[in-house]
């Protein structure tokens, strides 16, 4: 590998280069596997035609300006520096080091070696970022900013002391892993399609004034920021929170479907979906505990166990409210349970409450709430207990409850059947009204 020099003079990247650092142009351009170098005595260049593959590429000091207009391809490492212009793409096999006086990279930096590849930041922010790495790593040493991030093979790793990643721009995954415990903050409003299942992102920030658009399904730990995130037709967020309190911290509005799987507890925002469904489920037994509401508009809530047969999946409010459509708890075969625990909250459910087609034992704790319901509560399938006396259910119908629950129904009606021909329902009026069923006392 021959070492070869820039010229000191304004220079095309075409034009003969130096065998030291003279400015003395005596030697060709860098051919495959050369090292290319610039140094602080290096004029401003032109990238006026696609490289060889070079053996590196050392621009350490150089102060100057690189305007790439065509490709640069390095299969060695990359220490870069100046001001760079242009569109043209660099591709590295290796180490990529950003130095401190670097900016103005506007180009597709794209990994593609088969070694692996350690990206050293400084303060400059990256262009567009791809990781095309087959079997190998590209690991984070600093948190960085790119224009924006694609990720189509091998693993991108910056899960060191949490280090961030900032796009400006649009946020893709098509393949590869992602090794990843920081944040990735959305800066502006651009498409996200994070088509990974087991690949998520550890938490999304969408800034104040910025729109995620979601372009397939998302698939994250959790969701901070002040930002909207929206499908652009009927894209779901995957939130897995096993490991991550405080999963739900976003403040601002989500109006796509949304499954909360491996549930924990944690601090956060009220949930608030714009007339979207929520799924909360887990593939063993477990109980998510609110520490916030739940509003859904019209869309519906369901809770159950995915993959265990008698598992059960709590969801607790915690005297948070809920605001929906319909529930669902329980789902499919294999016994998959939910339970739903109300608490002292006051819940609208516009539609019905009912168990899922399959399952066999669910709960539904009415305990001292206050439901207002506007379609069928359909106890079959579904134990429900109250603290006796204390529960208030306004509105609707209540059918096949086995009466073992004592709770106070107002304007509700009665629509029989259960294990009990002689349910217990304890119905009284509330000021100014008169119950289905009678005259309260």
């Amino acid at each position: 590998m021959a070492t070869k020099y820039a010229p000191q003079a304004t220079f095309n990247w075409s034009d003969s280069w130096c065998d030291s650092d003279d400015g003395v142009q005596d030697v060709v351009k860098p051919g495959a596997g050369d090292l290319a170098t610039l140094t602080v005595n290096s004029g401003d260049c032109a990238v006026n035609e696609n490289t060889a593959a070079l053996g590196g590429l050392n621009m350490t000091g150089y102060t100057g300006t690189i305007t790439v207009t065509n490709d640069i391809d390095v299969v060695g490492s990359a220490n870069l520096a100046g001001t760079w212009s242009g569109a043209g793409a660099t591709s590295v096999d290796g180490t990529v080091n950003h130095n401190a006086n670097m900016s103005g990279y506007t180009g597709l930096l794209t990994f593609d070696g088969n070694a692996d590849a350690h990206t050293i930041i400084s303060t400059t922010a990256f262009g567009n970022l791809a990781v095309n790495n087959n079997g190998s790593s590209v690991v984070l040493d600093n948190a960085i900013e790119c224009a924006s991030f694609t990720l189509t093979a091998g693993t991108f790793d910056c899960s060191a002391s949490t280090y961030g990643v900032t796009v400006n721009g649009n946020l893709t995954y098509t393949a590869g892993t992602l090794s990843n415990s920081g944040t990735w903050t959305l800066a502006t409003s651009a498409n996200i399609t994070w088509a990974a299942a087991t690949n998520q992102l550890a938490e999304l920030v969408v800034n104040e004034g910025v729109t995620a658009t979601l372009t397939g399904n998302l698939y994250a730990k959790k969701l901070s920021g002040a930002g909207t995130i929206a499908p652009s037709t009927t894209q779901k967020i995957f939130i897995k929170t096993a490991t991550t309190p405080g999963w739900w911290a976003i403040t601002g509005t989500v109006s796509c479907n949304t499954d909360i799987e491996d549930t924990a507890v944690g601090a956060g925002a009220t949930i608030t979906l714009a007339n979207k469904d929520l799924r909360i489920y887990d593939d063993a037994s477990s109980v998510l505990t609110m520490t916030g509401g739940i509003s859904l508009g019209t869309g519906s809530l369901e809770i159950f166990s995915t993959t265990t047969a008698g598992a059960e999946t709590t969801v607790d409010m915690a005297g948070y409210k809920i605001s929906c459509a319909n529930i669902t708890i329980g789902h499919g075969s294999l016994d998959r349970r939910g339970e739903l625990k109300l608490g002292e909250g006051i819940h609208r459910i516009t539609g019905n409450i009912a168990a899922g087609a399959g399952s066999t034992t669910n709960k539904l704790g009415l305990e001292s709430c206050y439901l207002i319901l506007g379609g069928t509560l359909t106890a079959t399938k579904i134990t429900i207990t109250a603290n006796a006396g204390a529960p208030h259910i306004i509105g609707g119908t209540i059918t096949d409850d086995d009466g073992s629950a004592v709770y106070h129904c107002h304007e509700t009606t009665d629509g029989g059947g259960g294990a009990n021909a002689n349910e217990t329902f304890d119905k009284h009026a509330y000021p100014g009204s008169l119950v289905t069923c009678g005259v309260g006392v």
